[in-house]
């Protein structure tokens, strides 16, 4: 498979993605990263054939790059073929990355061992190392407990949604309408003083919401 089938996936599946603009393109990479490390953890071989190079923002498949960021209609006009072992991998993905920011992402991988050890060279375009599928496997064998972890969330009823910047997940079967506490996430953005970071969201029993980062 080609790492372009899974991001388009991801454009069908993730609203971060859906937009052509530099977060979602960072988005797409990192969630396409994460998936071929999950999927390495778990089976123990590759989701996609595309080498991932390490870029100054982290983790990179260049075709993907440049198909998101030139040719943008080509994830909106087609459909994707993705195998159902593929798609379980990407719903668990998605549910524990996916609403994460484009910041938080860039974050995450410069933080573990698999970029960072190329980051005094990742920012030299001319040389930009190929992050392997043995680093890969070798180091994220903790997913295979994530994905067991989350295997059975209810996939089809979770949603995000943006505020001031800020991504909120929640449940449908929890949260019915969101919009309906958008001015006390709002101040809780405020009080705060945070941007660009992700959240959970559950509605407690006493009707009053909890927020977990």
């Amino acid at each position: 498979m080609k790492a372009i089938e899974v991001a388009k996936w991801f454009y069908e599946n993730n609203s971060q993605v859906k937009y052509n603009s530099k977060e979602g393109n960072l988005v797409v990479q990192k969630l396409c990263y994460y998936a071929q490390a999950m999927y390495l953890a778990v089976y123990g071989e590759a989701l996609f054939e595309d080498k991932i190079l390490a870029w100054k923002n982290g983790p990179v498949i260049k075709d993907v790059y440049k198909k998101y960021r030139y040719s943008f209609f080509s994830l909106k006009n087609s459909k994707t073929e993705i195998t159902n072992k593929a798609q379980e991998i990407l719903k668990v993905i998605n549910s524990v990355y996916g609403y994460k920011t484009a910041d938080e992402l860039v974050e995450s991988t410069h933080s573990e061992e698999p970029w960072k050890q190329y980051k005094n060279v990742a920012g030299d375009k001319n040389n930009n190392p190929e992050i392997t599928k043995k680093n890969l496997q070798d180091y994220y064998k903790n997913l295979k407990i994530i994905y067991e972890a989350n295997k059975d969330n209810d996939f089809e009823n979770e949603k995000l949604e943006v505020i001031s910047n800020c991504n909120f997940l929640y449940n449908k079967s929890n949260i019915q309408d969101i919009k309906k506490y958008k001015e006390s996430l709002k101040k809780f953005i405020k009080s705060q003083n945070i941007k660009n970071k992700s959240f959970n969201v559950v509605l407690q029993d006493n009707g009053e919401l909890a927020i977990y980062d």
